[in-house]
């Protein structure tokens, strides 16, 4: 894991350096950590291009899907959004389906989900088999840190 690179980038000013990056990083701790710091601020191109990268594991993806409040989505699927949440809604929709069909790589990276006793609850009750995924833990080394 590159905290030092990963440092430099999320306060690089040039898009198109971080996401040179994002698009040939190969460590899956690096990349974990890149879109653990990420700000959501700077749109969904990077959160694309991390999903996309094939070093992209299934505790980062997860990761991502929390931070871009998936939870939202879990709560209610069908619902409508405006105009200006049309991005948000195609990339959770995305991200929830790739986690569903397990289409990311196990990396042994830590994901503990960041939800409440009620929420996970209710979790339990309202989601499917399948999407228990959302809510189980992944053991694994702990790259959730803030550089």
């Amino acid at each position: 894991m590159d905290k030092a690179i990963v440092k430099e980038l999320i306060y690089e000013v040039d898009e198109k350096r971080r996401m040179n990056f994002i698009c040939s990083c190969n460590d899956s701790e690096t990349l974990h950590l890149y879109a653990y710091n990420y700000n959501w601020c700077d749109g969904f191109n990077e959160p694309i291009a991390i999903i996309k990268n094939p070093a992209c594991s299934m505790s980062t993806a997860l990761t991502m899907f929390y931070l871009a409040d998936g939870v939202e989505y879990l709560s209610d699927p069908e619902q409508e959004v405006d105009e200006y949440q049309a991005d948000w809604l195609e990339f959770v929709m995305t991200l929830y389906h790739r986690i569903i069909a397990h289409d990311f790589i196990d990396a042994s990276i830590k994901f503990e989900p960041p939800i409440t006793n009620i929420e996970l609850y209710n979790m339990k009750k309202d989601l499917s088999d399948e999407e228990s995924i959302f809510y189980t833990p992944i053991e694994g080394i702990d790259c959730d840190v803030y550089v």
